[in-house]
C-alpha cells in the first residue's frame, strides 16, 4: 500500500549507504578526522561521490544524476545523444527571442506536435522537459498502490515521493533485465512483495510485483481506512493502478516488446511508459504511444532532451487519453514550458527534425558496438541487447575503476543509485569512436597496471552492504601517465540540478 512519504524506515537508506553518504558528504570540506585524501594515500581527494543534498534519505539517492558526475570531465556519465543542438533548433530559438516579452503560449506548438505524431491534441501536453510530466502524473490523482519497475530512471519515483508515496518497487533481474508480464502481475506462485525498501540490492528484490487478488484481500481493511482518511474514492480494488517503466530503459538500455508492455494493463490501472529514448530505436520499434493516445490505459511519456541536444532548454511531452490530460494539465502550473523550448518543439517536428533524429540513429548504430566490444574485452558484463544512447556495464572493480577514470579526467556515471544495482556497476554513454577510444584506453592502462580489482576483495554482489564501499581510493602506484594533463574534477554546485528528461 501506499504511504506518506518520510516517516519511518522506509525513507531511510540502509546503513551501510548512511555510511558510505555520510563520508561522500563530508569529502573535502574539512570535516573528514582522517588527513588522508579520499582518493588513497597520495592521491588528491575526489569530489564526485559526493551524496546529493539531504544524504540521510531515500530520496538523496534517487535524487543523484549523472550531470553531477560529469562537470568539468571528458563526459562519458550524461546519456545526451549530441553535444549541442543542431543548427535548425539553434535558428529556431533565436528567432523566438524577440518574443521573450509575451507570456508563452502552448497552442500551436501542440498543435503541430500533435499533427507530427499522428494524433488529436486533445490527447498531448507539452511539458518542462520529461522530468516534469512524471511530477504531473504523480499528483493528477488519488493513487493508491503505485509501482515502479527498476532499475529505471529514478526521477519517476522521486515524484512519486514528492507527492506523498512510497511506490512499491518491482525490480527486473540481471543480467538482461528483461520485463516480465507474468511475473510483475503476480501470476506466477514465486513472486513476494517489495514495498517502499531501500534501494534494492539483494535476490529479494527480485520477487517485487504488482500486487494481485491476495494482496488485495489482505489489505482491504486498511486501504479502506487510508483511502477514506485522504478522501479518495473507497473501492473494493487496491491493487495497483499505476506501474511505471522505462523503455528502453534508462540505465540498463533494455528495449522491451510492446506487447509484453501492454500485457500490464488492468481495469483501473495506467502504466505509464518512459520513452525517453524511443526516439532512437530505428522505426520507434516497440512504442506504446499508438496505444497511449488511444485511451488503452496507457501515458507515454517523451523528451527531445537526448536526442537533440535540450537539456538546458527543458522540452518534453506526454501522451496519453483526454481525461489523463486534462488531469495532468489541470495541476501543471502556469506558463511552465518557456517560449524557446515551444520554439524548438515546433522546430523538431519539421523535416529537419526528423532527418536530424535518423542520423542520430545512424551513429548510434555504428558506435554502440564499438563501445559494447571494447567493454566486453576488458572483462566488463555489458547488458545486451543496448537500445539507447548508453550501455549498463558491470565489472567487479567498477567503484575503484570510475574514481580512478576521474583522475584522468574521464566520467562515467556510477550505478548503485539506481535501485536493484550495486557498486559493481557503472553506465557509459556512446560516444563517437574516437572519444569511445579514449575512455578504452584509460581503461586498458588502469587494468593493465593491475588496479586493486581483486574479485576477492571486492566481490560482484547483489548485497548492498556488503558491496564495496564506493569511497575506496586506488592504488598509491598508480600515477597517471607521465606527460599527460587531465582537466581538474569540478565541485558539484551547491543546488540540486538533476540529469533529467
Amino acid at each position: 500500500m501506499a504511504r506518506p512519504a518520510g516517516g519511518g524506515d522506509s525513507a531511510e537508506v540502509d546503513d551501510a549507504a548512511r555510511a558510505r553518504a555520510d563520508q561522500d558528504v563530508r569529502g573535502d570540506q574539512g570535516a573528514r578526522s582522517d588527513p588522508t585524501p579520499r582518493g588513497g594515500p597520495g592521491l588528491p581527494a575526489t569530489r564526485d561521490d559526493r551524496a546529493p543534498r539531504g544524504a540521510h534519505t531515500e530520496a538523496a539517492l534517487l535524487d543523484h544524476h549523472g550531470d553531477v558526475e560529469a562537470r568539468g570531465l571528458r563526459d562519458f556519465a550524461v546519456n545526451v545523444a549530441v553535444p549541442r543542438p543542431p543548427a535548425f533548433l539553434g535558428e529556431a530559438m533565436s528567432s523566438a527571442i524577440d518574443g521573450l516579452a509575451a507570456y508563452p503560449d502552448p497552442g500551436p506548438a501542440t498543435a503541430r506536435l500533435a499533427a507530427h505524431l499522428g494524433v488529436p491534441e486533445e490527447r498531448v501536453l507539452i511539458t518542462n522537459g520529461a522530468a516534469e510530466a512524471f511530477h504531473l502524473v504523480a499528483r493528477a490523482r488519488g493513487w493508491r498502490r503505485p509501482v515502479v519497475v527498476h532499475p529505471q530512471f529514478t526521477e519517476p519515483e522521486a515524484a512519486l515521493r514528492a507527492a506523498g508515496y512510497v511506490p512499491e518497487r518491482h525490480v527486473l533481474p540481471g543480467p538482461d533485465f528483461a520485463l516480465d508480464a507474468d511475473a510483475l502481475n503476480g501470476d506466477t506462485s514465486t513472486c513476494g512483495r517489495i514495498t517502499g525498501e531501500t534501494p534494492g540490492r539483494t535476490a529479494d528484490d527480485r520477487t517485487g510485483r504488482v500486487p494481485d487478488d491476495e494482496d488485495r484481500h489482505r489489505h482491504a481493511a486498511d486501504q479502506h481506512a487510508a483511502d477514506r482518511h485522504a478522501g479518495h474514492d473507497v473501492g473494493t480494488d487496491s491493487a495497483a493502478d499505476l506501474v511505471v517503466l522505462g523503455n528502453p530503459t534508462n540505465p540498463t538500455s533494455r528495449l522491451h516488446p510492446v506487447a509484453e508492455v501492454l500485457r500490464l494493463r488492468r481495469p483501473g490501472r495506467l502504466v505509464l511508459v518512459d520513452e525517453a529514448f524511443l526516439d532512437v530505436v530505428p522505426r520507434e520499434q516497440d512504442t506504446a504511444l499508438r496505444h497511449a493516445a488511444s485511451g488503452d490505459g496507457l501515458v507515454v511519456v517523451r523528451s527531445l532532451t537526448k536526442t537533440f541536444g535540450l537539456a538546458g532548454v527543458r522540452a518534453g511531452f506526454l501522451v496519453a487519453a483526454p481525461e489523463v490530460v486534462a488531469a495532468c494539465a489541470a495541476v501543471q502550473p502556469h506558463w511552465s514550458v518557456n517560449s524557446l523550448a515551444l520554439a524548438a518543439v515546433e522546430a523538431v517536428c519539421s523535416a529537419q527534425g526528423v532527418a536530424h533524429t535518423a542520423e542520430v540513429v545512424e551513429r548510434l548504430r555504428e558506435a554502440r558496438p564499438h563501445l559494447v566490444d571494447g567493454l566486453t574485452s576488458l572483462g566488463f558484463e555489458v547488458t545486451v541487447p543496448a537500445a539507447g544512447p548508453f550501455v549498463l556495464a558491470r565489472h567487479p572493480g567498477a567503484a575503484r575503476l570510475r574514481l580512478a577514470l576521474r583522475e584522468q579526467g574521464i566520467a562515467v556515471r556510477r550505478g548503485d543509485t539506481f535501485p536493484g544495482l550495486d557498486e559493481s556497476y557503472v553506465r557509459i554513454a556512446v560516444r563517437e569512436r574516437a572519444e569511445t577510444d579514449v575512455l578504452l584506453a584509460a581503461l586498458t592502462r588502469l587494468l593493465s597496471a593491475e588496479l586493486d580489482v581483486d574479485e576477492s576483495e571486492s566481490p560482484v554482489t547483489d548485497d548492498r552492504s556488503a558491496a564495496t564501499p564506493h569511497t575506496a581510493g586506488r592504488d598509491e602506484n598508480l600515477d597517471r601517465p607521465d606527460g599527460v594533463e587531465h582537466p581538474t574534477p569540478q565541485p558539484p554546485a551547491p543546488h540540486d540540478d538533476r540529469e533529467d528528461r
